[in-house]
């Protein structure tokens, strides 16, 4: 029965390792189950990789296609002036042919009553009166004959411009009718397909940055927990070695106690020694290392969660709103990627939320301007406004970072928010 302390001491000295074992089997199962979800995430995005570059052929292809539409139409346009100018020469050559002919004809009719006006004869006439008659009768006979013939000759130019005005207004008729209205639904419906490709590449993209996102959090947790299991495992092979040391020191404490009672049982039997008293045999306590906590997720995205809560950059009317809108000196409709907000000039701009300075500077159509970075791949535009802040600048939020500009008392200043390159609608996060 004196086994029985060294065996339950060498039961309890296997105990301070057991709460690490047990852990390693999950640990390496969510380890594991990490790994399939970032490879599903590279295949994934990888897909989506793929996809976005045949969404870029296709736009060019589309783009190439529209050009070639671009080309047509000018050539239409340029085909119906030039039927205008031929029309337009031909009309004015037939006006000058209509006023010569009828000159002509007015001037054959004098002729030929002239003429019709010397025929008749009075036979108490002197003969050199008569002779005179007769020599204006000629004359004007032949003038009228002359006449008639510079007409006659004027006919064929003239039929002839008159078919060539006719068929370049045919060619006119057709083009407009037949052929433009045909190029122009193609070239609509290619212009239609060119910005659904459009969409859906930037879908894409946002996609596809989502992605990466993922894959670099998921990295970072599966990073942390090989971590974890290293740590595990060193943990493991220190109390592994502390328990061989453990199991060596109770092996030689039996040895020790088994070579004191030989020694006993050597004695005469008229002694009565005392026997020594067995020391109690205690397992080492060992408390077991307390659960580790797994790394903590940030969010890392504190801008999103403030939608409808944002302050406003400077508080006014908007004047111009996001998307599409109807411009009222034409009536053509434009889309707006941010909104217009008509302000004192000079009134102090802020920044809406914490984040750096990306750019200050002017920008084509927008005058000066500030860019400002967020968390979550979020960006603030502030259009026409007079920095005052610096690139790579940190700002706090309701910081002023310029002022509007303008020459008169009112000016507007414009403001957008975008989440990578989508344009997203200031109204629906700027609060009420």
């Amino acid at each position: 029965m004196r086994c029985i302390p060294f065996v339950f001491a060498v039961f309890l000295g296997f105990l301070p390792i057991v709460p690490a074992l047990a852990q390693t089997p999950k640990t390496h199962d969510d380890a594991q189950a990490l790994r399939k979800r970032l490879e599903e995430e590279r295949l994934k995005i990888r897909s989506l990789e793929q996809k976005k570059r045949t969404l870029e052929q296709t736009i060019d292809s589309e783009k190439q296609s529209l050009k070639r539409y671009d080309r047509i139409l000018r050539d239409y346009q340029y085909n119906l002036k030039e039927a205008q100018k031929v029309i337009d020469a031909a009309d004015s050559e037939v006006q000058q042919i209509t006023e010569r002919s009828q000159t002509w004809e007015s001037f054959y009719r004098k002729c030929v009553r002239a003429a019709s006006s010397h025929s008749f004869l009075l036979t108490a006439e002197p003969f050199s009166r008569r002779l005179q008659r007769n020599a204006i009768q000629e004359a004007g006979e032949d003038i009228a004959r002359a006449l008639f013939r510079n007409v006659q000759t004027e006919q064929p130019r003239l039929q002839e411009l008159l078919t060539v005005i006719q068929d370049k207004r045919e060619l006119q008729e057709r083009i407009l009718n037949r052929y433009m209205p045909v190029d122009l639904s193609a070239k609509e419906t290619k212009e239609q397909r060119i910005g659904e490709k459009v969409e859906e590449a930037e879908k894409t993209n946002s996609d596809y940055q989502e992605r990466l996102l993922s894959i670099e959090e998921l990295q970072r947790q599966l990073t942390a927990w090989e971590d974890r299991i290293a740590e595990i495992n060193r943990k493991r092979m220190l109390e592994e070695k502390k328990k061989r040391e453990e199991q060596a020191h109770l092996l030689a404490e039996r040895k020790k106690r088994e070579e004191q009672q030989r020694l006993l049982a050597q004695q005469p039997a008229k002694v009565n020694p005392q026997n020594p008293a067995e020391k109690k045999i205690s397992a080492p306590k060992e408390n077991a290392p307390p659960p580790e906590s797994s790394p903590a997720v940030s969010s890392g995205r504190p801008f999103s969660q403030q939608q409808g809560n944002l302050p406003w950059p400077a508080k006014g009317a908007v004047i111009r709103p996001f998307g599409e809108y109807a411009y009222p000196q034409s009536n053509i409709t434009m889309k707006s990627p941010g909104i217009d907000v008509r302000v004192q000039a000079g009134t102090p701009i802020k920044a809406v939320a914490e984040g750096e300075v990306l750019y200050a500077g002017d920008i084509p159509g927008f005058g000066q301007t500030v860019i400002l970075a967020h968390e979550g791949n979020y960006l603030t535009v502030y259009g026409r406004v007079a920095e005052t802040v610096s690139v790579n600048q940190s700002v706090s939020a309701g910081q002023v970072i310029g002022k509007a500009m303008g020459m008169e008392n009112q000016t507007d200043y414009h403001f957008e928010i975008r989440q990578g390159k989508t344009a997203l609608n200031p109204l629906q996060w700027l609060s009420r």
